[in-house]
């Protein structure tokens, strides 16, 4: 639904004790934070960091506001000082494959192959739509992957979907004898 949608899309509500959980970097990425200098980008990977260990996945979206605050005390800074619109999509993406590095996950791009084989299992099985997107999300998980939009899955769900209907023309179109295309054309 488009609440489910909304939901996967946009940031996770984390409450005071999973604020400060994981918004507590471990030594090797407090390295990384400290050689940064610029405030917004140092608070925006801190974020980005804090979002991915909670929900496995990265967001364009603006960060909730009192995580905004929660970090910005954590590191110093004034949230007026911030800026979420000057982190650069450039160093957004260098701070995104640390991040994935550290953790040892994958971008979906480099698994995306895999998922589309699973996915396409799980169509001939005749899933539901929602169950398949669920799934998909577990398997991305178990293979430490980093999630996608929910867009990027359904498209890939939809594509999996169309695909087998077109299989399934085809093999009905070579099957189907010429009397029994009347027969049905009578019956319809």
């Amino acid at each position: 639904s488009a609440r489910e949608e909304e939901a996967h899309d946009e940031p996770p509500r984390l409450d005071s004790a999973e604020r400060k959980s994981y918004f507590h970097l471990p030594n090797g990425l407090r390295n990384v934070v400290a050689e940064i200098r610029n405030p917004s980008n140092r608070v925006c990977f801190v974020l980005a960091c804090g979002y991915f260990r909670a929900a496995r996945r990265f967001f364009s979206q603006a960060p909730h506001p009192r995580d905004l605050e929660y970090v910005c005390a954590k590191l110093g800074d004034q949230p007026e000082a911030v800026c979420i619109d000057a982190y650069h999509r450039a160093t957004a993406m260098r701070h995104r494959r640390l991040i994935l590095s550290h953790y040892g996950f994958q971008e979906f791009d480099q698994a995306r192959g895999n998922l589309e084989t699973e996915i396409a299992s799980m169509v001939r099985s005749q899933l539901k739509p929602r169950l398949i997107f669920h799934r998909a999300v577990d398997i991305l998980a178990e293979q430490k992957v980093a999630l996608p939009s929910s867009d990027a899955l359904g498209k890939l769900i939809l594509e999996a979907i169309n695909h087998r209907r077109q299989e399934l023309v085809k093999i009905i179109d070579r099957n189907l004898s010429a009397e029994t295309r009347g027969l049905l054309d009578q019956l319809l």
